[in-house]
C-alpha cells in the first residue's frame, strides 16, 4: 500500500518530475511507523531525526543551487 501511495505522489510534467521527496518521506515515515510499532523507539527518534536535518540540508542545498524562477504576471 504504501507504494501505491508514494508512486501516486509522484507526477510528472513534460520536462521534470516532482514528489520524489514526498516519495521518499512517505517510506520513511512508514518505517518509522513500523519501528514504533514493533517497540524501536530509540532507532525511530534516530531515524525521525536524520530524516528531518537530511530534508532540511538538502533543501538549503537545493535553493542554493538551483536558480529561482521567477513568475512574472502579464498584464491582460
Amino acid at each position: 500500500g504504501i507504494g501505491f501511495l508514494g508512486a501516486g505522489a509522484i507526477i510528472q510534467d513534460l520536462q521534470k518530475v516532482r514528489g520524489l521527496t514526498t516519495a521518499a518521506g512517505i517510506w520513511a515515515a512508514c518505517g518509522i511507523g513500523l519501528a514504533c510499532g514493533i517497540g524501536l523507539f530509540k532507532p525511530a527518534i534516530f531515524t525521525t531525526l536524520l530524516v528531518l536535518s537530511v530534508l532540511v540540508i538538502f533543501q538549503k542545498v537545493e535553493s542554493s543551487i538551483l536558480p529561482k524562477k521567477k513568475h512574472e504576471k502579464s498584464e491582460m
